[in-house]
């Protein structure tokens, strides 16, 4: 009764209040990484793994090595998106990639403005690359936006609340490249 939510969730429901249940976490291949718990940060290893206190407004839900926008955590379907800061997410343990797509949530046509930034991890390296904005008429759609950037660790980068930030930047559509090694804090943007 477990589920991949997207490429990077592995979602185990309970369906009843309990004080926990039997999990498994499938090998991630050679190049794959290590899951992580997503209320902890904890990394799990492949396997059976019995969880315990799991709160009945949670589940388990663990992450793969992946790219995570987080955006508001209430969001009415009619409501225009603030984008005005967003939380990146690093979980890290292999290279990894998104694209994050945006329009304006109103026009319907096939040819809606819209506008398209691809997210890089090159887990060597731990560095992020945020790649040009492009798309159709995206100039239209895109504006400056702040990005948080988070590395996950345990008790760090976790949950559904936003997190104290490894980095800031201020996006503004061209190609740049984040390093989030041991030296994070010597990072500036001109």
């Amino acid at each position: 009764d477990e589920f991949m939510f997207g490429p990077s969730f592995l979602v185990a429901p309970l369906h009843t209040p309990s004080s926990g249940r039997n999990v498994y976490l499938p090998e991630l291949g050679e190049n794959g990484g290590t899951w992580r718990n997503f209320y902890s940060g904890e990394v799990v290893p492949p396997g059976w793994h019995t969880m315990s206190g799991i709160s009945t407004v949670e589940t388990a839900l663990f992450v793969r090595p992946s790219i995570l926008v987080m955006g508001p955590i209430r969001q009415h379907a009619f409501e225009v998106v603030d984008n005005n800061s967003l939380e990146i997410r690093i979980y890290n343990g292999a290279n990894s990639s998104f694209v994050l797509y945006q329009d304006d949530g109103i026009d319907a046509s096939p040819d809606r403005p819209h506008c398209d930034i691809a997210f890089v991890w090159n887990d060597e390296t731990a560095t992020l690359v945020i790649e040009e904005a492009v798309g159709h008429k995206f100039e239209l759609v895109f504006k400056p936006v702040q990005m948080n950037v988070v590395l996950v660790s345990p008790g760090h980068g976790i949950g559904v609340y936003s997190s104290a930030p490894d980095v800031v930047i201020l996006y503004v559509g061209t190609k740049m490249a984040i390093p989030l090694g041991p030296n994070v804090r010597e990072f500036s943007v001109d």
